[in-house]
């Protein structure tokens, strides 16, 4: 009666301060326990809302982006944050359902079916088209999208305005808009930043209608001796018929000769150029004060003479010894082309005050500095991990690598100004740019071993346990393991596992499940629980394919025993989904490869002779090398993690990382991969992680890793999961696990 009395207590208080206000929107408009699961058509859901995150809130975001409620590009967390709140209230509005932001296990199922439950979108209406030279055109702008857009961008990338590399999308942004205006500006047109067919196929000519000297530079830098020639650029027609399928001629017709005030210096034509003015010879007069040094060497120059143009002006008129006016007068543009431009033989900057150490000389770096010793620093900063692998390291002290700095002063324990002081360069060129590094615990007094470094003694084994001193040693005469624990403090705390595996032909890994009590049910256990029933003397997370098949997820190239189990790769070899499900392929002489998701097909593999498979990824190392998305930067989110790689053939080695927790916050990838490589690993697959991490010895889980939740609390267990994967029996069995609760 009393327990009756105190609920019904419990929900008068919750409705009155609902009707007040006092509760949270949020806690007002849940509609079950955020923790309580529900199963729809047969897969498990749980009410998802703003402030939680798991790997439930990154699947259903995948799903949404696969619908193109995210951005196809776009780097996607665990979070369930305010933008994806936002994300979810627009695919409900798209259903004609009400707007709550909150992902109830009936939108979530309803997300997954085949179309989303999502209406057939109305065909858009067709655009005119023109017919130039036999082939049919749309005029593009900015915010269209198709392969037309597409095919214009790779033939401004085979012309020059985009990098080689450059990933090319099929969307008309503000970039394209301004390389669009850099090809008009080239050819001496208005400068619109609207591709009309006209334009568009002028640009799919041989040359593109370009001077020959312009034809692979879209803005040919004006030689400091020679003044650039001034012949007229063939226009495509101004004139586009509007009605469907219209013919035009392609023909271009001259350039429309310059104003009457004008002046020429060696045949070059001048006119006098002031603010707000444009044209391709406001274009040459900034390039030449750029080869002069008013512009920077990388700056991307228009057509337009805009205040920035003036003030530069004003620059060269007082460099001159001139009134700074600002304005470019025919006297002043002549002037610029003669070597030298007229100014004076330059003066010796006064050095900067600098100090030696250890015989190399350094100036105090900070924000708004530029110079080679700041792209040093940077490229320093990168080769220890502040900055991704493939960025491009320019030679500015901004506010990213004031940030940067501070990170690595904190890491060194030091006061975190931003400020890069002689000393502090110093210390970043030193080996691992002093910070606390990783120091090999040294091995307890050890039985007598082969050569290979096994148990001489066969049919016996080897242990050692000190979870203090944090080592971990397991000896036979075909298996040797050996783990160690390591510690780093500062503001990024980090805990973590390197588990050295080397084994004998009698040995492979294994892979263990769970117990299945019942027949056509699935189950899930604890991994520890697994590989003590088991009797592994080493077990870690796997690739959680069991799982992702009950949910039915992709599930990637699965081969176990040399059979197929699943052929259900992404179509791309690199895709930005986690997980991208690249492979850790295993042979029968003891190695692995790491492979991208679809390079090659299952049948392939089969023939190959692969027996084994891990499915998850991405490739952390490949040959030794960092992996695309690794070195791309992306993963890079600090978060418990689980890695294996392969040193040689029959030796392994496993990353283990605690997080989500106040003594580890985690990590990203590029750190495993790089401390991999350190280690001499050549092919590395990540693994499953997050509440999945888990290393298990001799049936003792020895990893902890934090709620998600956000609070920081480090809980006794990690995810129950269907399998785990393991190598080596006990020959004397440990003691049981203890019974734990399930943290869900």
């Amino acid at each position: 009666m009393r327990k009756s009395m105190r609920c019904c207590a419990t929900l008068l208080l919750c409705l009155a301060l609902t009707l007040t206000g006092a509760l949270p929107a949020a806690a007002q408009a849940l509609p079950t326990a955020a923790d309580e699961w529900q199963t729809v058509d047969g897969t498990a859901y749980r009410t998802l809302l703003r402030g939680m995150q798991g790997e439930d809130v990154l699947r259903l975001k995948q799903r949404l982006q696969a619908f193109g409620f995210f951005n196809a590009v776009a780097k996607l967390t665990d979070s369930y944050n305010s933008t994806m709140e936002y994300k979810v209230k627009q695919y409900q509005n798209a259903l004609g359902v009400k707007t709550t932001g909150i992902a109830t296990p009936e939108l979530q199922a309803l997300l997954f079916t085949e179309d989303g439950g999502l209406p057939t979108p109305t065909p858009a209406p067709t655009v005119a088209q023109v017919i130039v030279d036999g082939i049919s055109y749309r005029a593009l702008q900015r915010n269209d999208s198709g392969p037309d857009v597409l095919r214009f961008k790779q033939r401004l990338q085979a012309l020059g305005f985009f990098k080689p590399d450059a990933e090319l999308t099929d969307s008309y942004n503000s970039t394209m808009e301004y390389k669009v205006k850099q090809y008009q500006n080239a050819l001496g047109v208005k400068a619109t930043g609207i591709a009309t067919p006209e334009l568009q196929a002028l640009a799919a000519s041989l040359d593109g209608g370009l001077p020959a000297a312009s034809a692979s530079t879209p803005a040919a830098t004006v030689s400091p001796t020679t003044a650039p020639t001034a012949s007229p650029t063939p226009l495509p027609a101004e004139s586009v018929s509007t009605q469907p399928n219209a013919t035009v001629s392609a023909t271009p017709t001259p350039t429309p000769a310059l104003s009457p005030a004008t002046a020429t210096d060696n045949g070059q034509p001048f006119r006098t150029l002031s603010r707000d003015m444009e044209g391709p010879d406001v274009l040459r007069f900034k390039q030449r004060l750029q080869a002069l040094g008013f512009f920077k060497p990388d700056a991307e120059l228009t057509d337009v003479y805009n205040s920035t143009m003036e003030q530069k002006v004003k620059q060269y008129q007082a460099a001159l010894g001139q009134e700074a006016t600002g304005i470019a007068t025919v006297d002043l543009q002549a002037l610029a082309q003669t070597v030298g431009g007229g100014l004076p033989t330059a003066t010796p900057a006064p050095t900067a005050e600098t100090v030696t150490i250890d015989g190399v000389a350094y100036r105090t770096l900070k924000r708004n500095m530029t110079g080679e010793d700041v792209q040093r620093l940077k490229k320093r900063l990168q080769e220890l991990g502040y900055f991704p692998l493939n960025t491009e390291i320019s030679d500015q002290y901004n506010s990213t690598m004031e940030y940067k700095v501070k990170q690595y002063q904190n890491d060194l324990g030091v006061k975190a100004t931003g400020i890069a002081l002689p000393e502090l360069q110093a210390t970043a060129f030193a080996a691992y740019g002093s910070l606390p590094t990783p120091i090999p615990l040294s091995l307890p007094p050890l039985p007598p071993l082969t050569e290979d470094g096994f148990l001489a003694e066969t049919g016996g084994e080897f242990v050692y346990e000190d979870a203090v001193r944090g080592q971990w040693i397991y000896l036979s005469a075909t298996l040797r393991v050996e783990i160690t624990r390591y510690e780093r403090g500062g503001i990024n705390p980090l805990i973590w596992f390197e588990t050295d595996i080397r084994f004998t032909q009698a040995e492979s890994f294994q892979r263990y499940d769970a117990f299945q009590k019942f027949k056509n049910y699935f189950y899930t256990e604890y991994p520890q629980v697994i590989a003590a029933r088991h009797n592994a003397v080493l077990a870690f997370n796997d690739d959680f394919y069991g799982i992702r098949g009950h949910r039915k997820q992709k599930m990637g190239v699965i081969i176990r025993d040399g059979a197929l189990i699943a052929d259900d790769p992404y179509r791309k070899n690199v895709v930005k989904y986690m997980p991208p499900l690249d492979i850790l392929a295993f042979f029968a002489d003891g190695s692995v490869r790491a492979l991208y998701g679809n390079e090659y097909t299952a049948a392939e593999l089969l023939a190959m002779g692969v027996t084994d498979t891990l499915c998850f990824g991405p490739v952390l190392l490949r040959d030794g090398q960092v992996g695309q998305q690794v070195a791309n930067g992306s993963f890079s989110s600090n978060e418990p993690r689980c890695a294996m790689g392969m040193i040689a053939p029959r030796h392994y080695l496993l990353i283990t990382v605690e997080g989500r927790h106040s003594g580890s916050k985690g990590t990203g990838l590029a750190w495993i991969a790089t401390r991999m490589q350190e280690l001499g690993v050549r092919e590395a697959l990540n693994l499953d992680g997050g509440n999945t991490t888990a290393l298990v010895f001799r049936g003792q889980l020895l990893n902890k890793i934090g709620t998600l939740n956000g609070k920081l609390v480090i809980i006794r267990g990690v995810r129950s999961v269907s399998s785990v994967m393991g190598i080596g029996l006990n020959i004397v069995a440990p003691p049981a696990p203890p019974e734990e609760a399930d943290p869900k």
